[in-house]
């Protein structure tokens, strides 16, 4: 998705909720833009980028929320506990 620039927001759950219930190294997340962010704009980011909540409009240009795309999706284990995003 991320190369085709062809998004898919319910692929992305699908697959997280996936990876959710697997052991997989969670690094690769840190180092490659494999989170998709669709709010307030679509966009790739790394885990090193990405916090839950919103932190402030201040660093909005350099970060991405999960929790704006992913709250509904009951994702925040994922995020949190997975991927080690605070």
């Amino acid at each position: 998705m991320r190369e085709t620039g062809q998004v898919d927001e319910a692929l992305a759950v699908r697959i997280y909720r996936r990876l959710q219930t697997m052991d997989f190294n969670a690094n690769v997340f840190r180092e490659e833009p494999l989170i998709l962010l669709c709010k307030p704009s679509v966009r790739w980011m790394n885990a090193k980028q990405v916090f839950w909540r919103d932190v402030g409009a201040v660093f909005d240009l350099h970060f991405g929320y999960a929790s704006m795309t992913y709250e509904k999706e009951e994702l925040h284990g994922f995020f949190t506990e997975k991927l080690g995003i605070t």
